[in-house]
C-alpha cells in the first residue's frame, strides 16, 4: 500500500488544527499591543499622580498656611503652583487627579500613629494624590500617591513672657511688647485679663434741668437743683421743746452717797459715809470717820441741843435746799441784850492715841439775815472730848461775822489732830450764835445758818497703806440733760491728804473717755487724765450734743496718803423754758389741778402730765403755755400731740382735752379744733391734727394753751383723773402746697450698657414733716412696681409705693432684663410742709459680684407696735436657711408695761406672704405660752417641735393668750432698720425677711419693712436669726481706730476691693478716712491708703466707701485677719462715723452673729498699737470684700517682627487656659503684615485678618489654640 497521499479527512483535521494555531496567534498578537497600550496609560497616570504632590510640596514650600483643604486640585497660575479650591478635582484628559488631606496624629514618642493618637501635629499633613480613569466603558483604573509634609524648614517666632511692659515696636526683648489696652496684666509673665475695678456704677438724677424730668408744672417745680412743690412765698416757724424734754437744772451733783450709783473696784474702793475713797490696808493701824454727812434721807446719828436761850432757837433737817438735798440748820428768832444759840453733834471714837490724819470738812450757808439788834451772828464748828454745850474760844472753825445771807460755801479740810490727843469718845459740834443789844423799838426777823456734808475723818495707829494703782471710780448712769446748753463748772469736794484725784469725761454712756490735751478734748488713753481744776476750766467746750455726761475718778495716792472723794458738782446752762403750767378758774372749795413734768413714760421719754385731784363739783381745768411769735399775716397753722389717759376714777360730768390759742397769756380763750372727750385710761395716741389758721390772722406773739378740764357733780368724790401730753408741736407757715401727692419721673428710661443686678436707691431731701414715695418701672413707664413686702409687684394707686428707705434696701430684686429703669416720686404734704427732692442715686453692677464680710446694717431701733389688745398681733417672717427642727425661738422686748399677760408665740406657715393661722407641729401645738417679767431677751419652748424645710417661708406669730392685756398692761417686741433682706450670720439673701403686724386678730396685716429681732433654737443645739438688738456709732478720730477681725475658713478667697459702710457728723472733718489691712496670722500689713475724703460723703448719711487693691489678694483659709479705719488728722468736733452692733455676750447668740466667733468687732484708743479683741457679742456694720471679677475684654499688640526676608507666616499657635462660661470664654488673635522699610515696618495692612488673611475686613479670627 502506497502512503505519500494523505485523505481529505486529514486535511479537514489539519485545518482546523491551522486554523485554531492561527487563531490564537492572531489573539496573543492582538493582546500584546493591547497590554502595551495600557501600560503607558497607568505610566501616565502614575505620573500624574506624582505631580500632585509635588504641587502640593511647591506650595509647601512657600506657603504653609495654604495647607487649608480636605480635598483640592491644583493649577499653575503665574507660573506657580496654586489650590484651586475645597471639593475641587482636576481633569488631565481622560484622566481625574484628585488631591486629598488628613491630620497627622502622633503617640507619646512622637512616632505617627493611627489617629486620634495622643496629639496631632500641626506641622505635618498627610496628602494623597489619586488619579483614575477608564480603561474600557464600565471598568476603571487608579493610582495613588501618598506623602507626609512638614514645614521643618520654617523659623520659629516665639515669646512666652510679657513681663517687660509695653512701649516696645521692633521686636528685640523677648519679654516686651508694643502696646495693651490697659486692661490686660502681665505682670506673672503671662497675658490675662486683668481684675475690673469698674463693676459698681452709679447714675444721678439731680433735678437740675427741668426737661429731662415729667411732672405738673402746677404743682412741683425743678428750681435751684431741686424738685419741689410749688407753694407761695412765705416764712414758717413754730414752738419749740415739743417732748418736754429740755431740762431745767443749772446744776448737778455726784455725791458719792450710795454705792449702788458707782462703779468701782472693791477691793481698793469701798463708798462709805458718803465718800468714794481708798481702802486703808494699813498693818495694825485704824481709821474712822462720821457717819451721814449729807443728810438726804434723814439726820440720824446727830442731835440737836439748844445752847443759850432756848426758848429762842431751833434746829431742824429740811429735805431740799441742801447742797444738794438735805441739810440741817438752826433757827435764831431775836431778843434784845440776849445770846441766843444752838448747836447739833455727833458722837465718834478713836482707838489709837494722837492720829496722824485727823481732818474735817463741811459746806456751810446763812439761808436768812435780819441786822436789828445784832452786834455778833457767827456760826462755829467744834470738836469735844464731852458732850455738851461747847465752848467759845474752843472751836477748830468759826465763819467770823456775818452782814448778809450767803450761798453755799465749801470748807476744805481743816486738820483737827491736836484735838484728839488719847483714844476716846470725842464730839463733833456745828453751831450758830446770835448776840443783840438794846434799844427802842420792837426786836423783829429771824437768822438762819446751815450745814451739809458735814464728815470728820481719822487715822492713826499702826500706820495706813493704799493702793497706788490710781483705781477708777465712776457713775453707773450718765447724767441726762436734755436741750442743755454748755456744761459750765466742775467743782469737786475731796480730802486728798497729798494725794490726788484726776478725772475724764464721755459724752456717749462711757464707750469713750475724753481728757483735755492742752487745745482740745481727745479720746482719752489709760493715763490721759486731767485734774478738776483744768476740767472746770476746760468744760465749757465739752461736747453737748448728746445731752449727757459722765465723769471717771482717779484716785491716785503714794501707799501712805489717804485720798477721798465728797462730791462733784456739775454747772450746767439749760435751754430756755418754754413751756408753763397754771390753773384754770379754780374757785373757792375746788381742787387746784397740779402739772408736772415726767422724765419717762412718755413717747419717748418725757412729758408733761395733768392731774384734776379727786372731788365733787368742782369745774375746773390746768393747761400748758408756750409762747410763739408769727412774722406773716395770715399763716397756715397746724398742731398735733400725743395723748395719754394716766389715771381715771369715777365718772365726771365732763372730762376733756381742748387745744387753744390765744394772743395774751391767763385761762384759755379761744379754742381750736374739736375737744377729745376722756373716759378711760388708755394708751399714747396720736391727735387728728388740728388746723388753727383762723386764730393766727396778724404777725405777732400768740400763746399755744393744751389743757384738760373736769368737771363733777355733788353727788360724791370721784377722782384723781391724770391726763399726759408728749410731742405737743405746732407749725405755722406763710405757704401752702398741693396735698395730693403730686408726681415727678425722669422722662426716658436710664438705659446703661451693662447692668448685672441694681444695688442702691439712695435720696438726698428736705421733707420738713413729709415723705417722698418711689415706684420703680422697667417699661419705659407703661408698668409701675413696688415692693410689697416680699417682691415686686404691679403698682395700682399712689398708696403702692415706698420709701427711698425700702426701694434701696429691695432693689437688688428688681428685674434687669430689660436693662432699663425709671423712677417715679410721689412728694408728699400734709399742706403745710415744703417737701424738696435734692437728688437720687441709682447704683448698680456692670457684672455679677459675689461679696465675702458683713453686709447686714443695723441703723436704727425701735417698738414695732404694742401689743396692747387682743386682736393685735405681730408676726417676724423669715425663710427656712436648711432643714432642722425649731425647739424653741427667742425675742428682744422693746418694752413690758405694768403685769404683762401671757402671750402666745409660735410658728406658722406662709400664705401669699401672710401667716396662714395654724400652728404647726405634729398635733399643731407648735407654740409656746409665756408671761415676761422684764424687757430683753425673752425665751421661749414651744410644746412640740416644728420641723422646717429648707428655702421655705415661715412666720413666727405672737398673739394675747390669757391675761388682762390694754395700754397699761402689754409688750413691744423691738425692731431695727433698715431692712436688710438678708441673714445675720452669712450675709446670705432673704427676701422674705420682715416684720407684720395685726390689729384684727390676722384678717389684715401690714408688712411693716423693718427687720425682725429674734432668735430659732433647733433640737441640734443649733440656732438662726437676728441676735442683734443694739448698735452704736463710734467716733473716728485721732488714736480711736475701729474695725474687725475675722478668720477665714472654707475655701481660699481672692478679693479686689474692701467697702465700709461710713459717715461723718455734721461739722465733716477736713482729714482723710485711712484704711489699714493686717494678716493677724503672717503678720504682714497687706495694705493701707485713704478710703475716702469728707467730701465724698454727705453729712450724717452712711454709704459704702470703696478702695480697689493693686493686684488681686488672695485671703488664705485658716488665716486670721484685722481690717480697720482710722482718721488721725481729725478730731472730736470733726470727725467720721462708724457703726458696730451688739447682742448680749452669751455663746447662743454669739453662734448667730455675723460668722460666729470667727468674726468680731476690735477697737483701740492708741492708734493701733494696741486692740482690744473681747468684742465677740459685736460686729462692725458693715464690711465687706468683692470677690474678684476679670474684665470681659481685652488686648495686646505685639511688637512688629523683622523677618529678615519676604516670608510667608505659615502657623500660629499658642497655649491658653479659659474657664468654662456662657457665652464662652476664649482667646482670639489677628495678624498684621508689612514691608520692609529700612529696617522699619513700611505701611501696615489695613486691616487686621485672622485665617481669611487680607480680605478688606477685620472681623475673622484665629482661635485654635492648637494652631492655625
Amino acid at each position: 500500500m502506497n502512503n505519500k497521499g494523505q485523505s481529505l479527512l486529514e486535511v479537514i483535521v489539519a485545518m482546523a488544527i491551522f486554523a485554531l494555531i492561527s487563531a490564537a496567534m492572531i489573539t496573543l498578537s492582538l493582546g500584546g499591543f493591547t497590554a502595551l497600550e495600557q501600560g503607558g496609560e497607568h505610566t501616565e497616570a502614575k505620573a500624574l499622580a506624582q505631580e500632585g504632590i509635588e504641587a502640593v510640596r511647591a506650595i509647601r514650600d512657600s506657603a504653609w498656611n495654604e495647607l487649608i483643604y480636605t480635598t483640592s486640585s491644583v493649577s499653575v497660575s503665574s507660573t506657580q503652583w496654586v489650590f484651586d479650591g475645597e471639593d475641587s478635582i482636576e481633569t488631565i484628559g481622560q484622566y481625574t487627579r484628585t488631591i486629598s488631606f488628613s491630620d497627622v496624629c502622633r503617640d507619646v514618642s512622637d512616632d505617627i500613629a493611627v489617629c486620634p493618637g495622643d496629639y496631632t501635629d500641626i506641622h505635618s499633613k498627610k496628602v494623597s494624590s489619586v488619579v483614575t480613569w477608564e480603561v474600557r466603558p464600565g471598568v476603571s483604573n487608579s493610582v495613588q500617591q501618598f506623602g507626609y509634609l512638614t514645614n521643618w524648614d520654617t523659623k520659629l517666632w516665639p515669646q512666652t513672657d510679657w513681663s517687660g511692659g509695653s512701649g516696645q515696636s521692633i521686636w528685640s526683648s523677648i519679654t516686651r511688647y508694643d502696646s495693651a489696652s490697659g486692661i490686660v496684666d502681665v505682670n506673672s509673665g503671662q497675658v490675662v485679663l486683668d481684675q475690673t475695678t469698674d463693676t459698681s456704677a452709679s447714675t444721678t438724677w439731680p433735678f437740675d434741668i427741668s426737661e429731662d424730668y415729667t411732672y405738673s408744672t402746677t404743682s412741683i417745680e425743678v428750681v435751684n437743683d431741686f424738685a419741689q412743690l410749688v407753694g407761695a412765698t412765705g416764712s414758717l416757724g413754730g414752738t419749740i421743746d415739743d417732748g418736754f424734754e429740755n431740762t431745767t437744772d443749772t446744776s448737778y451733783d455726784w455725791p458719792f452717797s450710795t454705792a449702788g450709783n458707782y462703779t468701782f473696784p472693791t477691793s481698793s474702793v469701798e463708798v462709805t459715809g458718803g465718800v468714794g475713797r481708798l481702802i486703808d490696808f494699813g498693818g495694825g493701824g485704824s481709821s474712822g470717820d462720821t457717819v451721814n454727812p449729807d443728810f438726804d434721807i434723814d439726820s440720824s446719828n446727830w442731835t440737836y441741843n439748844d445752847w443759850e436761850f432756848a426758848s429762842k432757837v431751833n434746829g431742824s433737817r429740811e429735805s431740799s435746799g441742801g447742797n444738794p438735798n438735805g441739810y440741817i440748820n438752826v433757827v435764831v428768832t431775836k431778843n434784845k441784850n440776849s445770846s441766843i444759840s444752838g448747836f447739833w453733834e455727833q458722837s465718834f471714837v478713836t482707838d489709837v492715841d494722837n492720829p496722824t490724819i485727823a481732818t474735817t470738812t463741811f459746806d456751810w450757808l446763812v439761808s436768812q439775815y435780819s441786822s436789828s439788834f445784832v452786834t455778833s451772828f457767827q456760826l462755829y464748828v467744834f470738836v469735844d472730848s464731852i458732850s455738851g454745850d461747847p465752848t467759845v474760844g474752843q472751836q477748830v472753825w468759826s465763819s467770823g461775822e456775818i452782814t448778809s445771807t450767803t450761798s453755799w460755801a465749801s470748807v476744805p479740810e481743816i486738820d483737827i489732830s491736836s484735838k484728839l490727843g488719847t483714844a476716846g469718845t470725842y464730839y463733833l459740834k456745828t453751831a450758830v450764835r446770835v448776840i443783840t443789844g438794846g434799844g427802842g423799838g420792837p426786836t423783829s426777823g429771824t437768822n438762819t445758818g446751815g450745814f451739809d456734808n458735814i464728815n470728820l475723818y481719822w487715822e492713826g495707829g499702826g500706820g495706813s497703806s493704799y493702793v497706788i494703782d490710781e483705781p477708777e471710780i465712776y457713775p453707773t448712769s450718765s447724767y441726762s440733760a436734755i436741750g442743755v446748753q454748755s456744761w459750765d463748772s466742775f467743782t469737786e469736794t475731796a480730802i486728798k491728804n497729798g494725794g490726788e484725784i484726776y478725772y475724764q469725761l464721755s459724752y456717749d454712756d462711757g464707750a469713750n473717755w475724753y481728757f483735755w490735751n492742752a487745745t482740745l478734748w481727745m479720746l482719752a488713753g489709760a493715763s490721759d487724765y486731767n485734774t478738776a481744776s483744768v476740767i472746770n476750766t476746760n468744760i465749757l467746750s465739752f461736747i453737748t450734743s448728746t445731752e449727757q455726761i459722765k465723769l471717771k475718778a482717779f484716785l491716785q495716792s503714794d501707799g501712805t496718803q489717804q485720798v477721798q472723794l465728797d462730791n462733784i458738782n456739775l454747772g450746767l446752762t439749760p435751754s430756755p423754758v418754754v413751756w408753763s403750767f397754771a390753773n384754770w378758774d379754780v374757785g373757792g372749795g375746788e381742787v387746784a389741778p397740779v402739772g408736772v413734768r415726767q422724765t419717762d413714760g412718755g413717747n419717748l421719754n418725757n412729758y408733761a402730765d395733768i392731774t384734776i385731784p379727786s372731788g365733787n363739783s368742782d369745774s375746773v381745768g390746768g393747761y400748758w403755755q408756750q409762747e410763739f411769735v408769727t412774722t406773716e399775716d395770715n399763716p397756715v397753722v397746724s398742731i398735733d400731740f400725743d395723748y395719754k389717759t394716766i389715771d381715771f376714777n369715777g365718772l365726771p360730768d365732763m372730762s376733756q382735752i381742748r387745744v387753744y390759742v390765744d394772743t395774751a397769756t391767763g385761762d384759755p380763750v379761744n379754742q381750736v379744733g374739736s375737744g377729745i372727750n376722756i373716759s378711760a385710761v388708755g394708751d399714747w395716741t396720736t391727735s387728728t391734727q388740728i388746723d388753727a389758721t383762723s386764730a393766727v390772722t396778724t404777725a405777732g406773739t400768740y400763746y399755744l394753751k393744751i389743757a384738760y378740764w373736769v368737771e363733777t357733780d355733788g353727788g360724791g368724790e370721784v377722782g384723781p383723773f391724770t391726763v399726759g401730753f408728749d410731742n405737743v408741736n405746732l407749725v405755722w407757715d406763710s405757704a401752702s402746697y398741693p396735698n395730693d401727692s403730686p408726681t415727678i419721673s425722669n422722662s426716658e428710661s436710664f438705659i446703661p450698657s451693662a447692668v448685672a443686678s441694681w444695688t442702691g436707691f439712695v435720696e438726698s431731701a428736705v421733707k420738713n414733716g413729709g415723705e417722698i414715695y418711689y415706684q420703680l418701672s422697667n417699661d419705659d413707664g407703661s408698668t409701675w412696681q413696688y415692693w410689697n413686702g416680699s417682691a415686686w409687684s404691679t403698682a395700682t394707686a399712689s398708696s403702692t409705693s415706698n420709701t427711698a428707705s425700702v426701694v434701696n434696701s429691695a432693689i437688688s430684686y428688681f428685674d434687669t432684663t430689660a436693662k432699663k429703669l425709671m423712677f417715679k416720686a410721689f412728694l408728699a404734704s400734709d399742706g403745710y410742709q415744703l417737701v424738696k427732692l435734692d437728688n437720687i442715686v441709682l447704683q448698680y453692677e456692670v457684672a455679677d459680684v459675689a461679696y465675702y464680710g458683713n453686709q447686714f446694717v443695723v441703723g436704727n431701733i425701735s417698738g414695732a407696735g404694742p401689743l396692747s389688745n387682743a386682736s393685735k398681733m405681730t408676726s417676724l417672717r423669715f425663710t427656712a436657711s436648711g432643714d432642722n427642727t425649731v425647739s424653741g425661738a427667742r425675742v428682744y422686748l422693746e418694752q413690758s408695761q405694768g403685769v404683762s399677760p401671757f402671750y402666745r408665740y409660735g410658728i406658722q406657715s406662709d400664705i401669699s406672704g401672710e401667716p396662714s393661722g395654724v400652728w404647726l407641729g405634729a398635733t399643731n401645738q407648735g407654740y409656746g405660752d409665756y408671761q415676761s417679767l422684764a424687757v430683753g431677751w425673752q425665751s421661749i419652748i414651744l410644746n412640740e417641735g416644728v420641723v422646717l424645710t429648707q428655702d421655705t417661708v415661715y412666720h413666727l406669730v405672737i398673739e394675747h393668750q390669757s391675761g388682762t392685756v390694754n395700754g397699761g398692761n402689754n409688750i413691744e417686741l423691738r425692731r431695727s432698720d433698715p431692712i436688710n433682706l438678708l441673714r445675720a450670720y452669712d450675709s446670705s439673701a432673704d427676701v422674705q425677711s420682715n416684720i407684720l403686724f395685726s390689729e384684727d386678730s390676722g384678717i389684715n396685716w401690714t408688712v411693716q419693712n423693718y427687720q425682725p429681732i429674734y432668735l430659732l433654737d433647733f433640737i441640734d443645739i443649733t440656732y438662726e436669726g437676728n441676735p442683734y438688738h443694739e448698735v452704736v456709732q463710734n467716733e473716728i478720730y485721732g488714736d480711736n481706730y475701729f474695725g474687725q477681725q475675722f478668720l477665714v475658713t472654707g475655701s481660699d478667697i481672692m478679693v479686689s476691693t474692701v467697702g465700709m459702710d461710713v459717715s461723718e457728723n455734721n461739722q465733716g472733718p477736713q482729714a482723710d478716712l485711712i484704711l489699714g489691712f493686717y494678716n493677724v496670722t503672717g503678720g504682714v500689713l497687706l495694705a493701707t491708703s485713704t478710703l475716702t475724703t469728707s467730701d465724698q460723703i454727705a453729712n450724717g448719711s452712711y454709704s459704702w466707701q470703696e478702695f480697689f487693691f493693686d493686684q488681686p489678694l488672695t485671703l488664705s483659709s485658716g488665716n486670721t485677719y484685722r481690717i480697720y479705719i482710722s482718721a488721725p488728722d481729725a478730731d472730736v468736733t470733726a470727725h467720721y462715723l462708724i457703726r458696730s452692733a451688739f447682742h448680749d455676750s452669751s455663746s447662743i447668740f454669739n453662734s448667730a452673729n455675723y460668722n460666729g466667733t470667727n468674726s468680731f468687732y476690735i477697737s483701740s484708743i492708741d492708734g493701733g498699737d494696741s486692740w482690744d479683741t473681747t468684742g465677740i457679742h459685736q460686729d462692725l456694720v458693715g464690711f465687706r470684700f468683692q470677690q474678684t471679677i476679670f474684665n470681659t475684654e481685652g488686648y495686646l499688640v505685639s511688637s512688629a517682627y523683622n523677618s529678615g526676608v519676604p516670608s510667608a507666616f505659615n502657623v500660629i499657635e499658642w497655649n491658653q487656659v479659659t474657664p468654662s462660661c456662657s457665652p464662652n470664654c476664649e482667646v482670639k488673635l489677628q495678624i498684621q503684615t508689612a514691608p520692609n522699610n529700612a529696617g522699619s515696618p513700611g505701611d501696615w495692612s489695613a486691616t487686621w485678618c485672622g485665617p481669611d488673611g487680607e480680605d478688606g475686613d477685620d472681623t475673622d479670627y484665629f482661635t485654635d489654640n492648637a494652631g492655625q
